[in-house]
């Protein structure tokens, strides 16, 4: 086909959609108001609020005493899930008995060993707790989308 020519058949069908279209009443604007996805807006807007949630809770145990029954039933909780779990059971009970045979410790070397036991410890704890706090601060939330 020519560029002079024009495709009336793909004019009509065209035509014949855009009435359907009207008739079932569809909005047509393609302004971005409606070219946007508002439910991944929402659901994003949800995970932030989440992640937000969760590092003000982490952030609270950061600087509390330790003391409080947050903080107690979080170690509580970490705890039990190391002693539920062999292998994590034997890494904690591991680094636990480097730390305590490095208690005096005197050299640079020993000194490096028990910080590295530390750290390990550290780290699996951190894990554990984040996990624990992500998820009860998931289920608050679910709770409330659910009411």
């Amino acid at each position: 086909m020519s560029e002079w020519m024009h495709d009336w058949q793909y004019e009509e069908e065209k035509s014949v959609d855009i009435d359907l279209i009207e008739a079932l009443g569809v909005d047509m604007s393609t302004s971005p108001a409606n070219m946007h996805d508002w439910e991944y807006e929402r659901e994003s807007a949800r995970d932030a609020e989440i992640q937000d949630a969760i590092s003000e809770r982490i952030q609270d145990l950061e600087m509390s005493s330790g003391h409080g029954e947050d903080e107690l039933s979080i170690i509580f909780q970490a705890l039990t899930f190391i002693s539920e779990s062999d292998a994590l059971a034997r890494t904690f009970g591991r680094y636990i008995f480097e730390i305590w045979k490095q208690r005096g410790s005197c050299t640079d070397e020993e000194k490096r060993e028990k910080e590295r036991a530390v750290q390990v410890i550290g780290n699996l704890l951190g894990r554990i707790v984040r996990d624990i706090v992500s998820s009860d601060v998931h289920e608050e939330f679910d709770a409330l989308k659910n009411r």
